[in-house]
């Protein structure tokens, strides 16, 4: 992709939404990706840090919905630096391994940036 992104979609997080039930969060963003997948909506780039990176490490509940993002056309990108702190380095399954530049650069330069 060439330019800047329309739509950055900003996974910080393996939970959607804030709350005192983890496996609910869990639950509500592999809801959220699984939706956004059947419905079609592509964002040009995903990136994820924080605990965000663990939803593209082997044995994420999401796997399948980010490779059919990638395969779809979207730039999947975790924080090198968070992958590292929560020793994912080795486990990524779904997408590349990226830095704070090409994240912060994605979320300054996109029409729409949306965190789920």
């Amino acid at each position: 992709m060439s330019g800047a992104p329309k739509l950055v979609l900003s996974l910080t997080s393996d939970q959607m939404g804030h709350g005192d039930d983890p496996d609910l969060g869990r639950l509500l963003m592999r809801l959220f990706l699984h939706t956004i997948v059947e419905a079609g909506h592509v964002p040009d780039k995903v990136v994820l840090y924080n605990t965000g990176v663990f939803l593209m490490a082997e044995g994420s509940p999401v796997l399948e919905d980010l490779g059919a993002l990638v395969k779809a056309g979207a730039d999947v990108g975790g924080c090198g630096t968070c992958l590292k702190r929560y020793d994912l380095m080795g486990r990524v399954a779904v997408g590349r391994v990226s830095n704070m530049g090409e994240i912060a650069a994605a979320l300054m330069s996109a029409e729409k940036v949306v965190t789920p």
